[in-house]
């Protein structure tokens, strides 16, 4: 038995308990459950979406600033080129 199927039994249940505990009307409380489950569900995908985008976006801050002082740290550990040598004048022959 599916998660869904377990908490819609469960509702169910409940509305059965506050109507008194009729007979013969499990099917209008398992509606009743599935209709209650059906609204909830919606808004309870959209907060783990919203937790999903709220944890990928912090990776990627993360990638970010790892990314840049890597950057950093690669420009400062390149050498910087050696100074050209002073060419030297040729001298006429004497």
């Amino acid at each position: 038995m599916s998660d869904r199927d377990v908490h819609i039994r469960d509702l169910a249940y409940r509305i059965w308990e506050e109507a008194g505990r009729p007979h013969g009307e499990d099917e209008r409380h398992w509606e009743e459950a599935q209709r209650r489950y059906a609204a909830a569900a919606p808004a309870a995908a959209s907060d783990e979406e919203a937790e999903r985008a709220r944890k990928e976006a912090s990776r990627a801050r993360k990638r970010a600033r790892l990314a840049a002082e890597q950057a950093k740290a690669a420009a400062e550990a390149t050498p910087q080129p050696a100074p050209k040598p002073k060419k030297k004048k040729a001298r006429s022959p004497a």
